[in-house]
């Protein structure tokens, strides 16, 4: 969809009108499906009616025939004494097509006048549909004020099967010219339009990226991580990734980010050598980043891999407004997968627990360690970070970000993690040798 004056013209009438953002969406998607947001549109049945009697009409010569009365007003409502769509909200009954014709008649301008018909719909709106004007002066979402057109303006015969894609239209528009949106990034194509065999990295800045939300045709599963701090270091590394353009696309090479990443940690921002990745791929590395131990998988098989960590639930938030950063989404087949950058509208930003600081690094709160991986964000599950001597020894953090000491049982497993305080590697995990002798691990 893309955007035009008229387009724009019909936002901005709404717009003075009082309806919210989301409101004025969900009508022009409606209006979209109806008309293509064209405000001289004849029903498609009617031209081919028309044709089959031998009289060739186009959306502009039926509009100036009604204008100049070559099709009389008992024609314009009835067309060949059945009922057919005209106009921007597709009017068909003869009640509310007679409206349509008196309004434009007194305001001596043509049928087909796109100013004309947005006062004739806010009209109709005004005394006839007042709870669905209410509705969409005070929409908090997108697809809820979609369905209320659709269900109780439009009304056609087959409503509840268009659901999904009016809204899909309502987002688009949103997208054109909403207000706040919601931002997200994602491995999405190579530099030469294809899903493989193009150079390693991103060679134009938009293999892996960030753009604005869009509502997927196979629709969108959302998985949300259970602590706020999972949610956070998913998204720095996704914004990290879309800003090294060392990292690009390609299918056929999809593991290499995975390879150069791990001995870093997973932090995107550290990858230093060009290397390749896939949209799912891209997403694990952020997983993994943010100390959620997770299998491979790829789009098909997402859904239930994240689910198995433990660490991950599905929810149904309203879409856009819901979405939280840190959010992932992936499509109800396979298809893509991103992850959320920026709140919803509806979202107030929470504060992850302790520590709060925005120091980088080790931090210890009392007799307890955390380590922060971005603003906001403390490291979770198992992590390999380099220490002050120069060696990367292993680590685990639980699901409040502390670290552990001592033996854990983690799994199906029990490990042992250094628990001398003072020694400078408390909570680095020790490992046997083949004769059963412990020592710290590095790694």
């Amino acid at each position: 969809m893309k955007l035009t004056n008229d387009i724009k013209f019909i936002w901005d009438y709404f717009k003075d009108k009082g309806l919210t953002d989301y409101g004025i969406a969900g009508l022009m998607g409606n209006l979209y499906a109806e008309s293509g947001l064209r405000s001289n549109t004849l029903e498609r049945l009617c031209i081919k009616r028309y044709a089959e009697l031998g009289i060739n009409f186009t959306n502009e010569l039926y509009t100036i025939s009604v204008d100049n009365g070559a099709i009389s007003k008992a024609e314009f409502l009835s067309p060949m004494g059945k009922h057919y769509g005209y106009g921007l909200a597709q009017w068909t009954t003869e009640s509310r097509k007679r409206g349509l014709y008196e309004y434009t008649e007194q305001q001596y301008t043509s049928i087909g006048d796109l100013q004309a018909q947005c006062e004739y719909l806010y009209r109709e709106l005004e005394t006839s549909f007042k709870t669905t004007l209410s509705v969409l002066k005070t929409a908090q979402g997108i697809d809820s004020a979609s369905d209320r057109v659709l269900l109780k303006f439009e009304a056609p015969k087959d409503a509840e099967s268009q659901i999904d894609l009016r809204r899909k239209y309502s987002n688009e528009i949103y997208n054109l010219l909403g207000g706040s949106m919601v931002i997200i990034g994602s491995a999405r194509i190579d530099e030469n339009g294809h899903a493989s065999g193009g150079k390693a990295g991103d060679q134009n800045g938009k293999e892996v990226s960030t753009q604005k939300y869009y509502l997927h045709e196979k629709g969108w599963n959302v998985l949300r991580a259970k602590e706020p701090q999972v949610r956070e270091a998913i998204a720095q590394n996704m914004t990290w990734a879309c800003a090294n353009n060392n990292i690009g696309y390609d299918q056929g090479q999809n593991q290499t980010l995975y390879q150069v990443a791990k001995p870093l940690g997973f932090n995107c921002s550290l990858v230093g050598t060009p290397c390749e990745t896939d949209c799912a791929r891209l997403v694990r590395v952020c997983v993994l980043y943010a100390g959620v131990q997770c299998a491979d998988f790829y789009t098909a098989t997402e859904l239930d891999a994240l689910l198995a960590t433990g660490a991950f639930e599905q929810v149904y938030p309203s879409m856009p407004d819901g979405l939280m950063r840190g959010d992932i989404l992936v499509t109800k087949t396979k298809g893509h997968t991103v992850v959320v950058l920026s709140n919803g509208d509806k979202v107030n930003p929470t504060t992850p627990t302790a520590p709060t600081n925005d120091k980088l690094g080790w931090i210890k709160v009392g007799t307890d360690y955390y380590y922060r991986i971005a603003s906001g964000a403390n490291a979770h599950g198992w992590n390999d970070i380099k220490c002050k001597d120069g060696n990367t020894y292993r680590f685990y953090f639980d699901d409040k970000g502390k670290m552990q000491t001592g033996w854990q049982h983690i799994g199906d497993y029990w490990y042992y993690f250094h628990d001398t305080v003072g020694s400078g590697l408390e909570g680095a995990m020790y490992v046997s040798d083949k004769d059963g002798r412990q020592f710290i691990a590095t790694f």
